[in-house]
């Protein structure tokens, strides 16, 4: 077992994730959480989130618990290294980080907006409120192992999804 758990938000360093609350969650779950890290991953910084969520983590002296990755190319490699995942975010579509999390084997949680809704609901995921009472309660769901992984048959989702497609074409 590994030293340190690793969490892994959805991420793009895109202003709908806000990020900023993840790294805010870490340095005040320190106590709770000691062994906790964040590996935040992704492939394009808008109007400089990037630079802002680095001058964020240095100045809190938050170098030791989180990792910023921009534009891997393999980012399953990563996600396999992790324990969990989380999708935050103000607005989403359908929400493919949480598909690709549970593929790769994390335990995974949403908050509670509309793209990613539904399929969490089917499938038996756990959302919560998107706000940071929310995702702190996510986060600390997943850190105590009181996450169940996703009950999903992607072979029959595929072909449910193929025959929607192929019924309205």
């Amino acid at each position: 077992m590994r030293a340190q758990k690793s969490l892994l938000p959805s991420a793009d360093f895109l202003p709908k994730r806000d990020i900023s609350d993840w790294s805010a969650l870490l340095r005040s779950s320190q106590k709770k959480a000691p062994d906790a890290r964040l590996i935040i991953m992704g492939g394009s910084s808008y109007l400089d989130e990037y630079d802002k969520l680095l001058d964020f983590i240095l100045q809190r002296n938050l170098q030791d618990r989180v990792l910023l990755l921009m534009n891997v190319s393999n980012p399953f490699a990563v996600m396999k290294q992790c324990d969990y995942s989380i999708l935050s975010s103000y607005y989403e579509g359908f929400g493919l980080a949480v598909v690709e999390a549970d593929i790769v084997g994390l335990s995974v949680v949403s908050t509670d907006i509309t793209g990613p809704r539904g399929f969490m609901k089917k499938y038996g995921g756990s959302l919560v409120e998107n706000s940071q009472k929310g995702i702190e309660n996510g986060f600390e769901m997943l850190y105590n192992n009181e996450v169940k992984r996703l009950n999903v048959d992607y072979d029959e989702y595929n072909r449910e999804a193929l025959e929607e497609f192929e019924s309205v074409i």
